[in-house]
């Protein structure tokens, strides 16, 4: 049988294998395959650099789970030379980075990237930084911080945990713990790598949530539509680009938008963001994949709440959707339990099991699915009118091919400095990388 290989999210610091709404039974027992899923070191313990213990050990759990399944599925009735490895926001990323790995690709025989924020690598010199707020949350200092958390009780960890963390993203606007580059096992950023062909060979489905930010920023804004005002707004952008020049260009691309898909201020922003953090990135990697893998496809999933329609299809609503667990509590409470709502859910689930089996997503619901190329990103849109979107991000891509070609590197949090309680930093995507091949 084929196999799939789940790994879970919650931006490399949260997060289970054993969370209900990714439950395989159901996904399991409609595909008729196996279902894995792998848990891995997150936080301070996963993805955190420290004296003298090995680097990015949450991916070297995931690169020894993955070659446990490989070597032992067989028992289990799964195909070890048909693993299809795919995850959802951190697990998205890891997804991508485990391509990267010239030892690892081998035991991927597919991969499905959802919801994966691509641009939250961090450099070395902010994983130092990194470490530094975390040994100063734990009141020592950094050459000391290994030998602190050997001793510490669990509580204290997780409490430095949420100070460390919520002051790094502060400054940086973008998540506390993640895999750092230059260090085994990914010496190199997975989008330079797939770009330069190392992931040929291996069908990608990649895609996003149709308004991914609308949960996501809510720490920021209140949920109400009409909550941000269009002088909040330009303030907003003129900060996140770092210069009013980008921002007014964004808040008269967004707004005028033929899709129109920004009515209100909030919506502006929530797009920009949605964008930036998600959208853009995945588009980026299918474009570079499939510069050397033809079987290179994407989707954009986009069944709203139906009881809380403000928040559109949110970051991670298509879990239950790929794994059949809409009526797993509590998501009744946010979904319901229409008729609607569980054909849409076996849509997802046949158009996963098909490209686990075969290497291409096309289902009798979706119709034949366009392939991705280096010039164009045709998408599925997976809703309740399930159609092809022909020209994905087309009036978009240009000003974020701007943006991205002269942005700045990502915000360091630099272990030498002091973080105001106020810093706000935008954090885009480096400039470095090389997607030319």
């Amino acid at each position: 049988m084929p196999v799939m290989v789940w790994i879970h999210g919650g931006a490399f610091e949260t997060g289970s294998a054993g969370n209900p709404l990714a439950d395989g039974g159901v996904l399991a027992r409609r595909g008729e395959l196996v279902v894995v899923s792998l848990q891995y070191r997150t936080g301070i313990i996963g993805f955190c650099d420290l004296p003298g213990a090995a680097p990015n050990r949450g991916l070297l759990d995931l690169v020894l789970g993955l070659r446990w399944v490989a070597e032992n599925v067989a028992a289990f009735g799964g195909d070890p030379y048909g693993i299809t490895l795919f995850g959802s926001s951190a697990g998205g990323v890891a997804v991508a980075a485990l391509l990267a790995i010239a030892d690892v690709r081998p035991l991927i025989r597919r991969a499905i990237v959802q919801s994966a924020g691509l641009e939250c690598f961090h450099t070395p010199l902010t994983a130092s930084g990194v470490r530094a707020e975390v040994a100063r949350a734990m009141g020592v200092d950094d050459g000391k911080l290994r030998e602190r958390l050997e001793t510490a009780p669990v509580d204290a960890i997780l409490a430095a945990q949420v100070e460390a963390g919520q002051r790094i993203e502060q400054a940086t606007n973008g998540i506390a713990f993640a895999p750092w580059l230059e260090s085994e096992p990914i010496v190199a950023h997975p989008l330079g790598v797939i770009a330069r062909g190392g992931a040929k060979g291996v069908p990608l489905l990649v895609g996003t949530n149709r308004d991914e930010m609308k949960l996501l920023h809510l720490r920021s804004l209140p949920a109400a539509p009409h909550a941000l005002s269009r002088s909040g707004l330009t303030t907003q952008l003129d900060a996140l680009f770092g210069s009013v020049k980008s921002g007014d260009r964004a808040l008269a691309l967004y707004e005028g938008l033929a899709s129109g898909r920004c009515p209100t201020p909030r919506d502006v922003l929530d797009a920009v963001l949605t964008d930036l953090h998600f959208r853009v990135p995945s588009a980026r990697l299918a474009r570079a994949h499939a510069r050397h893998e033809p079987h290179t496809y994407g989707y954009v999933f986009g069944f709203r709440i139906p009881l809380a329609p403000f928040y559109g299809t949110p970051h991670a609503m298509e879990i239950p959707f790929v794994f059949g667990t809409t009526a797993v509590p509590p998501m009744p409470l946010f979904l319901g339990a229409s008729a609607r709502l569980r054909a849409m859910a076996r849509v997802m689930q046949d158009v996963w099991i098909a490209f686990a089996r075969t290497g291409d997503p096309g289902t009798a619901a979706t119709g034949p699915w366009p392939q991705i190329t280096e010039d164009r990103t045709p998408v599925m849109v997976l809703d309740e009118d399930v159609h092809v979107d022909p020209e994905f991000l087309a009036e978009e891509m240009p000003f974020w091919d701007d943006i991205l070609a002269s942005a700045r590197p990502v915000p360091s949090v630099d272990r030498a400095s002091t973080i105001p309680s106020n810093a706000k930093l935008p954090s885009l995507m480096p400039p470095a990388l090389d997607l030319e091949g």
